[in-house]
């Protein structure tokens, strides 16, 4: 019998599992209409033009009611956050709850800052399950063992339309200069140049510009993909596991992106991972990530 709970952020965007508990973060809208995840539709975020989306931290309740009632049974909590790079409330709001219940409870609550999030956190909450769940190693080694998987997990995004990425505040690229003079460019005129942009998490779990580059819709994330995975690569890598992710499917094939990384023979699995509501105010069609878990 296992003696902790795994839960999570549904930002993670963690595949299912009927042992794991998933917290939802929280969607509000320009009228403060509030929702939670699970509650709303990414496709409908991106289409409604009327109103301006922002995310937020799961409810500080949440955290309680969740984390007491594995405490009570007598478990501990292992908690993978959503990171701190793109959404330090959820991280802080975790330690501040397991903080308090910890010095009430024998049994504790271990927060950790994944410094992740999407493809990235599918990849990072699926690798940590398989690696954890059925261990007989201590809470304390197991929790050792998670810090060091998330300095491995590298994850990366084709983004067709920066206009979201970039209001959400969350590029921290030291030539970010680059996307603002991007914004200036009216959306026809960047559809005619066909600039694409690839972001990526950085090793301290913060979004960044990382290239522009031209590509028509349809092959913008298999250039992006091949780019980063290809024969002098892919070793690089390990080969437990691969996700690729997509927000709204309009113009990408992701079955061609998935028959392209079977073509090696490489990966035990590939996951598909539909990225998650929390995304989409910041998202467009066919924002796509990647994400590798490197050697």
């Amino acid at each position: 019998m296992k003696d902790f709970i795994l839960t999570t952020d549904s930002g993670m965007c963690p595949p299912y599992h009927d042992d794991i508990i998933v917290l939802q973060d929280q969607i509000t809208d320009s009228l403060n209409h509030a929702y939670k995840d699970n509650e709303v539709n990414a496709k409908d975020i991106i289409l409604d033009q009327e109103k301006i989306y922002k995310t937020s931290a799961p409810l500080l309740t949440d955290y309680v009611e969740e984390f007491s009632k594995i405490l009570d049974s007598g478990k501990d909590v292992i908690h993978i956050s959503l990171g701190s790079g793109i959404s330090s409330s959820s991280v802080n709001n975790a330690n501040m709850v397991a903080n308090e219940l910890n010095e009430e409870y024998e049994n504790k609550v271990h927060v950790i800052d994944s410094q992740t999030g999407s493809v990235g956190g599918t990849m990072y909450f699926e690798r940590s399950y398989q690696m954890i769940m059925n261990s007989n190693l201590s809470i304390d080694e197991k929790v050792k063992k998670l810090e060091e998987l998330k300095k491995k997990v590298k994850s990366f995004f084709y983004v067709p339309d920066p206009t979201g990425f970039i209001r959400s505040g969350r590029d921290n690229s030291k030539n970010n200069h680059l996307s603002q003079k991007t914004l200036t460019l009216s959306s026809k005129l960047l559809k005619m140049i066909a600039l694409k942009f690839r972001v990526d998490f950085d090793d301290d779990g913060k979004l960044y510009l990382n290239k522009i580059f031209r590509s028509n819709n349809k092959k913008g994330m298999l250039n992006m993909v091949k780019e980063i995975v290809n024969d002098n690569t892919i070793e690089n890598y390990e080969k437990e596991l691969c996700v690729i992710g997509n927000l709204f499917q309009k113009d990408v094939d992701m079955n061609e992106i998935k028959k392209y990384l079977d073509s090696f023979g490489y990966f035990d699995q590939i996951i598909y991972s539909n990225v998650g509501n929390v995304v989409a105010p910041y998202g467009c069609n066919d924002l796509c990530g990647l994400s590798l878990i490197k050697k």
